[in-house]
Formats: structure tokens, C-alpha cells, sequence
């Protein structure tokens, strides 16, 4: 079996996709696989075998002219690799190469979701075309799943939770120690809520808590969440870190990860902190339920006072230790290895 794995974009940003992507792959495990970029550098990216990136750009794709000529690039490139198995990264690389598909009809296509999605009736239209190949939609959590089912009833959706083959590692004790280190982790952009924690930090400081909190990613509200900590008074107690390469190095050093996302996909940031021993607060989406059941701490996303309140009642040593322990267990049976493989296999088939 040969797959190609046709991605939106190779930056840092979007590495916990590449994850997914290379977990999959793994499952698999075809004969040949390699991943194309439209975007980005794919040297700079070390989850996938790539086999190179078009440099391109989001404004190219909605251009008539550019995308015809990035279309039989695209076309071109397909052809010369015969794959039996194409892996759409997301509503975006569908909607560039669908139509290119049509042309070349010798390979099963997935479409790989990882979060909510906006579909536009052109979408509807693309995705519900009577097409001359195989195609399915991959959901990464149960949740996702139903609500693409909702707009796509007539397709395959497939609902494949992630399994997150991540390297051994040594748990840490919990300890007692002041002050006590919060993290987050994630794009600095909306959707991920970050300025919340920022005014939950400041009503456990005017409370008089020992606390920190240091925030690991990049993104286009850096500024704008800078400026809100400087005007608390709170650059000494809250780090933006930016892109974090020692993710095991990271968890090792904070106590307890907040996870305050108005919407996720999956949320791989749940099991990531567990699997490396860092209990998990977190916002009470549906798909976080999905992971944690009754193990979660589950806040409202935009209400500070329920979060610092949350906070300080997970302060002492042997709270953090009881959470941790529950959310392992909890981990164990939602990060199921044999499970996920054979639902990859299913999906290529």
C-alpha cells in the first residue's frame, strides 16, 4: 500500500496535526508513505517523511488562476507517486484537491477533521458529488464526528480518537512547593481562551496565592495577551514562552496544565500532560468529557472566578497527587493502542 498524506501546512503552529497525521500513518504502516505541504518549510518539521512543499499560500487557493496552476502541480505530483491511499488534511486541502482527484480516481480518499468545521454550501456540494473513487471522513473524537454526520449524512464518518504514541518517561512525584507552576499550551490565538487564565492568575494573587504561570506557544494575540499581563501587574508571575521544542521539559516543570479552549477537535493536550504527569483542569467541552469522564475538573471557559476558585482548591499536594491518579486510570482506557490501529486499518481499506 502507498500513501500520501497531503498536508495544509508545515509551521510549528500546526505540529499536534502532524502528530495525528504520523500516528495514523503508523498504524498502518504502508509500504511507501511520504507527505506533501502546501505551505510552509517541511525541513523544519520532524513528525512526517515528506517529500517536499509547494510554498504556497491560503490567498492561492481562493484565486481562480493560482489555484488551477497549483492544481496541476498538485495533479503532476499525484501521478508521479500512484498512490492507493490519499489523506486530506482538513476542509481546506479537500477543497483544493477533490477536484483534482476526479482526474486521477486510482486511490481511496480520506478526509482527516480535527476540529469544528464551517461548511459553505459549495462545501456540501464538493463533499455530497457522486465521485469515481472511495471516500471517507475521519473525525478525530466521537463528538466531532456526530456533528460532521449532522452535515454530511450521505458520507462515511468515521470517528478515530488519537493515540498518542509518545516516548517513555519517568513520572515526577508531586511535591509540595510554593509557588505553585500552572501551564497552558497552545496557539495564542482566540479559540484557545488564554486571556481568562491571565484574570484568573490576578484573582489568585489579590487572594494572596503563591502561583505562576507559564504559557508554551505563538500566535498572533501575543501582544494583546502581553499587554493584559503588564496591565494587572503580572509579568512576574505569568511567561509567555513561545514555541516550546522540550515539551517533556516543560511538563516536567509546571504542577498543573489549564486547558481553557472554547473549542477543540480532540484536545491532544489532555493526554499529552497526563502521559508526561501533570494533572489537567480544563473547560467543560464535550469532547474533553470524552477523554476524562468523571476523572475531569471542568470549568465554565469565560468565567475567571469559577476557574481561580478551581485553581486554589487544587493547591495542596495531595489534591493535585488524588486528580493525577484518577486521570491516569481514566487515560489508560480512553488511549487505546490496539483500538486505534485496527480503526486506521478500517479507514484505508
Amino acid at each position: 500500500m502507498r500513501i500520501l498524506n497531503c498536508m495544509w501546512s508545515a509551521d510549528a503552529a500546526f505540529k499536534s496535526v502532524h502528530l495525528v497525521h504520523s500516528n495514523f500513518i503508523a498504524a498502518v504502516a504502508p509500504e511507501y508513505h511520504s507527505s506533501i505541504f502546501l505551505m510552509g518549510d517541511a525541513s523544519k518539521q520532524k513528525d512526517l517523511e515528506f517529500s517536499g512543499s509547494f510554498q504556497s499560500n491560503k490567498k492561492a487557493t481562493r484565486k481562480i488562476l493560482a489555484a488551477y496552476f497549483l492544481r496541476r502541480r498538485w495533479l503532476s505530483k499525484i501521478q508521479q507517486i500512484q498512490p492507493d491511499v490519499i489523506i486530506l488534511d482538513g476542509l481546506g486541502m479537500a477543497r483544493l484537491l477533490l477536484p483534482v482527484l476526479e482526474k486521477y480516481r486510482q486511490a481511496r480518499v480520506l478526509i482527516y477533521f480535527h476540529g469544528q468545521t464551517r461548511f459553505e454550501v459549495h462545501d456540501l456540494e464538493l463533499l455530497n458529488k457522486q465521485y469515481g473513487f472511495s471516500l471517507k471522513l475521519i473525525a478525530v473524537s466521537k463528538i466531532l464526528a456526530t456533528q460532521i454526520k449532522e452535515k454530511v449524512p450521505f458520507l462515511p464518518v468515521l470517528a478515530i480518537p488519537t493515540y498518542l504514541n509518545l516516548p517513555a518517561v519517568k513520572i515526577q512525584p508531586v511535591i509540595e512547593k510554593k509557588p505553585i507552576v500552572f501551564g497552558a499550551v497552545g496557539r495564542l490565538v482566540a479559540e484557545k481562551n488564554f486571556s481568562v487564565l491571565i484574570s484568573c492568575m490576578a484573582q489568585l494573587r489579590d487572594k494572596g496565592a503563591h502561583i505562576s504561570l507559564s504559557i508554551a506557544g505563538e500566535g498572533k494575540l501575543r501582544n494583546e495577551l502581553q499587554d493584559k499581563i503588564n496591565q494587572l501587574g503580572l509579568s512576574k508571575q505569568i511567561k509567555l514562552l513561545g514555541h516550546k521544542t522540550d515539551i517533556a521539559g516543560f511538563y516536567q516543570g509546571i504542577d498543573l496544565l489549564l486547558v481553557p479552549s472554547l473549542q477543540e477537535g480532540q484536545g491532544l493536550i489532555l493526554q499529552e500532560a497526563i502521559h508526561y504527569g501533570v494533572p489537567v483542569i480544563c473547560s467543560d467541552l464535550p469532547v474533553f468529557k470524552e477523554q476524562l469522564a468523571d476523572s475531569g475538573v471542568y470549568c465554565v471557559a469565560s468565567d475567571a472566578e469559577t476557574w481561580s476558585k478551581a485553581c486554589a482548591e487544587h493547591v495542596p499536594v495531595k489534591v493535585r497527587q488524588l486528580l493525577f491518579e484518577y486521570q491516569q486510570r481514566q487515560h489508560q482506557q480512553y488511549n487505546n493502542a490496539e483500538l486505534f490501529e485496527k480503526n486506521c486499518l478500517a479507514a484505508v481499506l
